[in-house]
């Protein structure tokens, strides 16, 4: 982890959150309900850069992702820690939480 480069890469989250980047590997349209917070997120989005994923700044903590596609849905759970910056790639399987920063 580096903080500097979260920084100049301009994903560094607000101070003590953790920031989520949701990367949606289908070229369908959907929905992550994340902390009681439903987030569409469109075909291909976050694919070319983080710039065009929605993203989500949460406290410290484990928390449920629930991704919904093609009319199926599926939860997982994921922990984040205070600073760091994640990506949650996302398909029909659901959400594989790849670590950033």
């Amino acid at each position: 982890r580096d903080p500097a480069a979260a920084e100049a890469a301009g994903a560094a989250p607000p101070a003590g959150l953790a920031r989520l980047y949701l990367v949606n590997f289908t070229e369908s349209d959907m929905t992550v309900t994340i902390d009681g917070e439903t987030i569409d997120v469109p075909p291909e989005a976050g694919i070319e850069s983080p710039d065009d994923a929605p993203q989500v700044d949460l406290p410290p903590g484990t928390y449920d992702v629930t991704t919904e596609v093609g009319g199926s849905s599926i939860t997982d759970e994921i922990v984040v820690g205070p600073d760091e910056t994640w990506a949650l790639l996302l398909d029909e399987e659901g959400a594989l939480p790849l670590q950033m920063y």
